[in-house]
């Protein structure tokens, strides 16, 4: 399976307001929101002062079962997400109801999300409102992608374009997945000819 990076928020550019829109619409309530939010954060800044719903290494991740420090940086994985307090198994993968951050947020991203390809969870934590997403969607399934941005979507950090893309592949035995494999690519395009280099990969059991 191959799917659009840029259709997913960028979770190290992602201000907290949009993020808990994302949260939200995946059905999150309010204090699972503000844990995983806070804590996402504080995985991210370069201090142990934890926000009043987050986690640094001293109060929380120290004190696990298998203790480990905050990154106190910018995400390198989206796998990363696993081991930020609030965020469960259930929450990064999804269900059967609803999808999981997994395919919904970032680290690769080149920029704006592109909205040629992006779903509604994530056009809704851009501030869509539900005619806008539906006119986007319906859009580009009646007519075809968007070239351009229209114009009254300027400035929504919209984008129509990418060059970044998410490889996913499972080995099968006896009718069993065995092995994942996922690869995030990017194609450049100022080398000649044009080549694909490998930005991240990781496997999975």
């Amino acid at each position: 399976r191959i799917t659009d990076e840029a259709a997913r928020l960028d979770i190290n550019a992602t201000p907290p307001a949009r993020l808990d829109r994302l949260l939200a619409a995946l059905g999150l309530g309010r204090s699972e929101r503000d844990i995983i939010n806070d804590s996402i954060q504080d995985w991210r800044d370069a201090n142990e002062e934890h926000r009043l719903n987050g986690a640094e290494s001293d109060d929380y991740y120290l004190k696990l079962p298998v203790p480990y420090r905050a990154h106190n940086a910018n995400l390198e994985s989206v796998t990363e997400l696993l081991q930020i307090k609030g965020i469960t198994p259930a929450i990064y993968n999804g269900t059967k109801e609803r999808p999981g951050l997994a395919d919904l947020v970032t680290v690769r991203s080149a920029g704006p999300v592109n909205m040629n390809t992006a779903g509604p969870h994530v056009l809704e934590a851009l501030g869509l409102s539900t005619p806008e997403i539906t006119q986007i969607v319906q859009g580009r399934r009646n007519n075809g992608p968007f070239q351009q941005v229209p114009s009254q979507f300027g400035g929504r950090n919209l984008s129509a374009a990418t060059r970044t893309f998410r490889i996913e592949a499972e080995g099968i035995m006896d009718d069993r997945v065995v092995a994942r494999l996922i690869a995030i690519v990017q194609r450049r395009t100022d080398a000649d000819p044009p080549s694909v280099i490998v930005l991240e990969s990781w496997r999975l059991r």
